[in-house]
């Protein structure tokens, strides 16, 4: 997709920031030659603000999926070039709640093969943090399946070297992030909800994003748990698995209760393509917890 983000888009509001300064060694388990090579591993940003913030006072998990997909994007096609990759898998568990500061995406490649590779992330609320090695607000780990080129391929994340952002200055969330998404509740209980796709949502090749696919799973589950529990809940940990780009939407989702108690429950959140005759895109895990 040429110009990429649109001019309205989840990543502006965001005010999402990528440094791609920083140079350090590739992991370990690099194929040789590249193991020789120096990579940049970005830094993604973006602020807090209170249309993040869930029922707890802190940012969603779904909004940290975010900044936390567009980390994962740019560490993976820097370490797959030239081939491209595809997200496969996205892990995500948050220790603590992100209530103010910046959310600050780091990590490293744990392998780079010649069929995946295997990042791992950690989300501060701010550079000090990270560099002071405090415990991290939340933890993820990312898997992403080596495409080769073919051709006809959209244009790269520019290059390592740089520090850009995706706001062009008054960008702002006018509603809350679900709102703003344009996330419908269709059954709560059922922990189905409908997502349309707009280009306020896509990835540069126009499907959903990987973040927001995350997200929902999340408020998946988040409903369904409300209902179950009565009572508010967030969600705090989340394992999705993408099994298919989401190209047509609206995108629609179901939840299963797999096991719970007075304070938390554990769903499998189903995620389907309905303009693609129900086709299963992503499938995830999701814990839930009561908000105390």
């Amino acid at each position: 997709m040429a110009d990429y983000p649109p001019p309205k888009h989840v990543h502006r509001d965001l005010h999402i920031e990528v440094d791609q300064r920083e140079e350090l060694p590739q992991a370990e388990g690099a194929q040789r030659g590249e193991a020789e090579r120096r990579s940049v591993l970005p830094i993604v940003r973006a602020p807090v603000v209170r249309e993040l913030l869930g029922p707890d006072g802190a940012v969603r998990a779904g909004a940290l999926a975010v900044p936390l997909d567009v980390f994962g994007g740019n560490l993976a096609v820097e370490a797959a070039a030239p081939d491209w990759a595809l997200t496969a898998q996205l892990e995500l568990h948050v220790l603590s709640p992100l209530r103010e500061g910046t959310i600050t995406v780091s990590g490293r490649p744990l392998r780079a093969g010649k069929t995946n590779l295997v990042a791992e992330a950690r989300i501060d609320a701010s550079d000090d943090a990270r560099l002071r090695g405090d415990a991290p607000c939340a933890v993820g780990r990312l898997t992403f399946t080596r495409v080769p080129v073919r051709g006809g391929e959209p244009p790269r994340a520019r290059r390592g070297g740089l520090l850009y952002g995706f706001a062009d200055g008054g960008e702002k969330f006018e509603q809350p992030f679900h709102d703003a998404i344009g996330l419908r509740a269709l059954d709560p209980a059922a922990g189905a909800v409908e997502l349309a796709l707009v280009p306020y949502v896509v990835n540069s090749v126009g499907a959903l994003q990987g973040g927001l696919v995350v997200a929902l799973a999340d408020a998946s589950a988040e409903r369904a748990g409300r209902a179950l529990l009565a009572r508010e809940v967030v969600t705090t940990d989340l394992s999705v698995h993408f099994l298919a780009l989401g190209k047509e939407g609206p995108f629609r989702t179901r939840a299963t209760r797999l096991r719970s108690d007075a304070e938390t429950a554990l769903f499998s959140v189903e995620i389907l393509d309905a303009g693609q005759e129900e086709r299963l895109m992503a499938v995830a895990t999701a814990r839930i917890a009561r908000v105390r």
